[in-house]
């Protein structure tokens, strides 16, 4: 089954910060205060094709992957 998910948020950073933190899919718990950690699922932490394993604070899992990505 295949979902999809978009989320829209302010941070208080410059885009280049910003990007740095949201291109690295190892790095969900970061900025979503739902995911317990994300380590990653294949070799690629970033760009297309890359994939982390996403467990919530309730042990719920989600593989995630990067189908598109628009940068700025």
């Amino acid at each position: 089954m295949v979902d999809h998910a978009e989320t829209a948020l302010r941070v208080n950073a410059s885009a280049d910060t910003a990007w740095e933190t949201l291109r690295d899919l190892s790095r969900i718990e970061d900025f979503s205060s739902k995911v317990k950690n994300s380590p990653l699922a294949g070799e690629k932490s970033d760009g297309l094709e890359a994939e982390s394993k996403c467990t919530s604070y309730d042990r719920s899992t989600v593989l995630e992957e990067i189908v598109e990505y628009k940068e700025g």
